[in-house]
Formats: structure tokens, sequence, C-alpha cells
């Protein structure tokens, strides 16, 4: 498992090495009610601080054939089996880093959560994200030519941001706010930037309609 920590109030270190026979990552997170950090790229496959969290996520790692799979999953956090809620003052985050030299595939779902998710040194191919009530700020790099987003969940707020260049493909019911963007509807009902046909980096984003609030800028 590789977890290292101390008492029921300390951090929780997961991380597992690179393995130089690996060519990409596949992650599925439950995070259930926690809040999800990721501001950077690591030189390990994963590396995983659980802070606040009194019972330690279930976490399973396999890999098939160069694929890398891990999977972590929220428990509640309870002590002496629930018994007693504890409360250390601390916020119940996960705080996560993916290899810098992998193409990742991930896929986030919870409800009630902060999501503030930095992959400007992440090779992020894929990121599928699965929500309720949850405020997500996304910000994506350039160092794959083209990434695939999906976005579900119920009043949950989408922040995005991406590279002043980038060529955007738009999946969504709200004409009228990217039409004022200056993105142009093509004839299966997308909204492409000026960019798109010509961009070296290109993004896919698919938002769900049922979302409570939606922002796109660049950087």
């Amino acid at each position: 498992m590789n977890f290292q920590d101390g008492d029921y109030f300390s951090d929780s270190i997961y991380r597992e090495k690179a393995n130089p026979d690996l060519q990409s990552i596949k992650a599925r997170l439950n995070l259930d009610q926690n809040d999800l950090t990721i501001r950077d790229a690591s030189s390990d496959l994963i590396f995983a601080e659980f802070e606040g969290i009194i019972k330690k996520p279930i976490i399973e790692s396999t890999v098939d054939s160069d694929i890398a799979n891990i999977y972590i999953e929220a428990q509640a956090n309870s002590y002496f089996g629930g018994a007693v809620k504890i409360h250390t003052g601390d916020t119940q985050d996960w705080n996560i880093k993916f290899s810098e030299d992998l193409p990742l595939d991930l896929n986030c779902s919870g409800s009630d959560n902060d999501f503030h998710l930095n992959f400007l040194n992440s090779r992020l191919q894929k990121l599928t994200l699965e929500t309720e009530n949850t405020t997500i700020y996304l910000k994506i790099g350039s160092n794959e030519p083209y990434v695939q987003v999906f976005v579900t969940g119920e009043d949950s707020k989408l922040r995005l941001r991406v590279p002043e260049k980038t060529g955007i493909k738009i999946a969504c019911d709200d004409a009228e706010y990217f039409l004022r963007l200056g993105f142009d509807e093509t004839d299966d009902g997308e909204f492409i930037n000026e960019n798109y046909e010509t961009a070296e980096k290109k993004i896919d984003l698919e938002v769900d309609d049922r979302l409570l609030t939606f922002s796109l800028d660049y950087y």
C-alpha cells in the first residue's frame, strides 16, 4: 500500500514510484464529500496526501499491459467504528499529484465538493467529472495536443481556464453565452472558437446543462 502516516490526527501520504515500463495512467477517484486539490505534477507515478481524513481511503493499484490503473475511494470519516465523530479543524482534502511524464485519463466523482484542478504541468488527455453541488476550478495546460473534458452534475459551478491560442469545441445547450464569447455554432449544434480548425492544441468539452454556472477564460 505504501502508506506513510502517524497517529489519527496526522496527514496520511500514499506514493508509488515511477515505472519506466508504463505508458499511461487511468485513475478513478470516488471522493464522496471530500475536496480535491491537484496543483502540480510529480516525478512519482502518484503522490497523494490525505489531510484530516480519520479513515484512510481504499486504494487499489494494478497494471494492465502498460497502463497503470489507480482507484481511490473515500471511506466514512469515523473514529472507533463511528462511535465518535472527530473534528480536527483541518479541511478534509485530497491533495494529489500524478506523473509529469505519463498521459493521464482521470475520472472524479463526488458531491458537495470543492475541486481545484490545475493541470498546467500534467499530461492530461481525458477528464471526466461527475459531480453534484460542487465548485470546480479547472486549468488545462498545453502538454498534450488534444484533451477531452466531460462535466456532469446538478447545481455545480465550473470555471475553466485554457491557454490563449487553444482551439475549443464545446457541446452545451447555452448557445447565448458562447455566441457572446465569439464562438461559431456548427451544423452539429456544437460551438467552436475561431482557433479551433487551425490550432495545434485542441480541447473538446461536453458540459451538462444542469450546471448552475459556467465560465471560460484564457491565460
